[in-house]
């Protein structure tokens, strides 16, 4: 039978002032005192973040009570009292804090007019320990003990406590002589070495990690001057929910307290999953799964977004679990065409799943918990494991850098993600999971050059423009790969998109290198340069003009030419004034973006490298004396009526005759030129050449006026005696 049931976002207040809360016998021992994988750590740098937030000018708190205090007072009565009335039913006071979910059942003894009525939790048990042993240690930091104890219901002759170990009585021997024996900070200190301290409690493990959490609390938090009593008791929130007297998992028609809010995606997923049918058939042990579950949740906690005072591990754990029906949905499909069409069957449905329009609803076909723990796996090691790994390995490549392409917000996310971000994440996903289900060894190189692939063929426009197919055909690739195999082996593989002509040479060439790790280097700091797109054919086959075999020396030694021509585009820009770099029309020369694939600029940088017998201002400043010997006289230069070259002779002569005025040329109006006419401009101005036109520089439009006129024809004493100096220079 469906039952309703209903969610709550409570604090450990609103819970002990309704229930006492029961660890049952069942539940595994708690460890979080242990601190593994430095858990306790962050979730105490997570209190005292999320208390600093509340009080911060810009909380909602802080604001609201300056509000109160400095608007209120002078408003009108009835302004005043609606406005009252108002903040109230708002529940202004609403920076808290959420640190997930806490599943509790009904035990079969509860007697129902009892005060105070038992409940016994499934999950939570980790995280309500820790904050009762945070609550305990604050409450002596902050000399309000008394009120511990009657938050608590302490009494010592009975030895009741609304929070307990019940069951288990060595561990709640242990609270009760925890409370009545410590009374100060140093007595946190010297717990183990006190008389009341059993020789049995040394050998309970639950016992022990609670001793280590109030000795890592003390050393964390005893400096610090602020209060965080009352914080925890009342602005550390959970989501309780409450089962029957035995835990149903039915279809769990949850809403999430008054206002009617849906429960998490995966809090439902996990209903279905826990069903006792589909247990027993799977043969899962539901407290192992259980166990399971509170670790999946704890690393989107751990990695959560910790700007957003509300956030949880909601968001990118039901993220995660769409990622996961995606990769199952393709690998249980058992053919799917290499095609771009988006409406095929075998495609439409996993697409749809891609772009999660609203009110899309998981399949629990796909999510298996033992699926849902290999992927776990996966996303652990690639966003906690790997780059420790990677930091020795990128110690190899001297150019490149970017060893971070997984971005953070992908396991936290504000929405859904986009399918570009899913091209670049689920291949690597599915990947390391396959690795794990066969239990081969995890290859971090391998696995990082998977990851570049993958991010930079999402540059391609073409992949963009079919970017849910692409996605598809990028995970079959990754289900034809073999867990033992390296990202070259996709070269034997059918995707005609992500595997074209580009790839197929970069796979080719790093296949057959003797010097693979140097080849990478290069290539990918060329692929992320600016403007590139990912994109370097024109490059690599710039290098093959000549003889037409792959030398890797040369390679290198021309791209490095090219890459420093490209940093210095500023001081080059002008000597390629008179190139196709510029694009010249009746009255424009136009700089062109993409300058660095046209001939005129890869020849530039071959004359460079085959020179390169000294610095680069000398390759330049011998370029412009070849430029200039081409006049054999100053009335020749004179009588040069091309618009690119009376440009570079402006600039020349500012930067080898008119440096006393102009170090050097002026770029702040623009790359761009246009050419003005007598008529249209002031007669003020000097035309130094044998034409009637002028030449100003621009951004966008065209402005004429004397700002942008170029100040060399505004400039008194330009004249012959200049432009002589300037061939006396380029002969010398």
């Amino acid at each position: 039978m469906s039952q309703h049931q209903t969610m709550e976002e409570v604090s450990v207040e609103d819970l002990l002032n309704r229930y006492n809360l029961i660890v049952p016998e069942i539940q595994r021992e708690y460890v979080w005192g242990n601190n593994p994988q430095k858990i306790l750590t962050i979730f105490c740098e997570d209190i005292r973040e999320a208390r600093a937030e509340r009080f911060s000018e810009n909380s909602i708190t802080y604001k609201t009570k300056a509000f109160i205090q400095n608007v209120l007072p002078g408003a009108d009565d009835d302004i005043r009292e609606n406005l009252q009335n108002l903040l109230k039913k708002s529940n202004w006071e609403d920076d808290y804090m959420n640190i997930g979910f806490l599943y509790s059942y009904k035990p079969n003894y509860n007697v129902f007019n009892d005060t105070y009525e038992d409940i016994n939790l499934i999950d939570g048990q980790q995280r309500i320990t820790t904050l009762f042993l945070l609550l305990f240690y604050f409450a002596i930091q902050e000399r309000r003990k008394v009120n511990f104890e009657d938050f608590l219901r302490y009494d010592k002759s009975s030895g009741q406590l609304a929070f307990d170990y019940r069951v288990r009585s060595l561990t709640h021997n242990f609270l009760v002589d925890l409370i009545a024996k410590v009374s100060s900070i140093d007595d946190i200190a010297g717990i183990k070495k006190t008389s009341w301290f059993l020789s049995n409690y040394h050998d309970d493990p639950t016992i022990s990690a609670m001793v280590s959490g109030l000795t890592l609390m003390e050393s964390t938090f005893r400096s610090d001057k602020v209060l965080y009593y009352d914080f925890l008791k009342t602005q550390v929130r959970f989501w309780h929910f409450r089962t029957e007297e035995t835990f149903q998992g039915e279809e769990l028609y949850i809403t999430m307290n008054s206002r009617g809010q849906q429960l998490a995606d995966n809090e439902n997923v996990r209903g279905k999953l826990f069903e006792p049918a589909r247990l027993k058939k799977a043969g899962y042990n539901e407290l192992y799964w259980s166990e399971r579950w509170e670790i999946w949740q704890d690393f989107f906690w751990r990695h959560r977004n910790k700007q957003k005072s509300r956030s949880n591990a909601d968001a990118g754990f039901n993220e995660f679990l769409r990622w996961i029906q995606i990769i199952r949905m393709v690998e249980m499909e058992q053919s799917i065409a290499d095609d771009d069409n988006e409406e095929a069957l075998d495609k439409k449905k996993i697409i749809e799943v891609m772009h999660w329009p609203d009110e899309s609803q998981y399949n629990v076909a796909y999510l298996d918990m033992t699926e849902i723990d290999l992927f776990f796996g996966a996303i652990k090691y690639l966003y906690e494991d790997l780059p420790k790994e990677l930091s020795a390995i990128k110690k190899q490549y001297k150019f490149y850098s970017r060893f971070d392409l997984l971005s953070k917000s992908w396991i936290r996310p504000d929405k859904a993600l986009i399918l570009i971000d899913l091209y670049k994440l689920l291949p690597a996903l599915y990947f390391v999971k396959k690795v794990i289900a066969e239990g081969k060894r995890k290859d971090p190189h391998n696995i990082f050059r998977l990851i570049r692939f993958f991010h930079n063929s999402s540059l391609d426009d073409n992949i963009g423009k079919s970017i849910g197919p692409q996605t598809l055909q990028a995970l079959l690739l990754i289900k034809r790969l073999r867990p033992t195999e390296d990202v070259v082996k996709l070269l034997g593989f059918k995707a005609q998109t992500i595997i074209n002509k580009e790839e197929k040479l970069k796979l080719g060439l790093i296949k057959d290198s003797d010097v693979r790790v140097q080849l990478e280097d290069l290539c990918w700091m060329a692929e992320d340069m600016i403007n590139h797109n990912g994109s370097i054919l024109f490059l690599i086959n710039w290098t093959l003009e000549e003889t037409k075999v792959f030398d890797f020396k040369k390679f290198k030694k021309m791209l490095l030419t090219y890459r420093e021509l490209r940093n210095h585009e500023d001081q080059i820009r002008a000597d390629l004034i008179v190139t196709r770099c510029y694009e010249l029309d009746d009255s424009r020369a136009r700089w062109k973006w993409d300058y660095f694939k046209l001939s005129d600029f890869l020849q530039f940088a071959y004359q460079f490298y085959k020179w390169r017998s000294g610095a680069l201002d000398e390759f330049l400043q011998d370029r412009e004396k070849t430029f200039l010997k081409q006049y054999k006289d100053i009335a020749e230069l004179l009588a040069e009526s091309g618009l690119k070259k009376q440009i570079y002779i402006y600039y020349l002569l500012s930067k080898w005759v008119m440096t006393h005025r102009h170090v050097e040329w002026n770029w702040n109006n623009g790359k761009n030129f246009a050419k003005l006419y007598s008529w249209e401009i002031d007669d003020k101005l000097k035309n130094n050449f044998n034409s009637e036109n002028f030449i100003q520089m621009y951004n966008q439009a065209r402005a004429i006026n004397m700002r942008r006129v170029i100040w060399l024809q505004t400039a008194k004493g330009i004249g012959t005696k200049k432009f002589e100096r300037l061939l006396e220079w380029a002969a010398k």
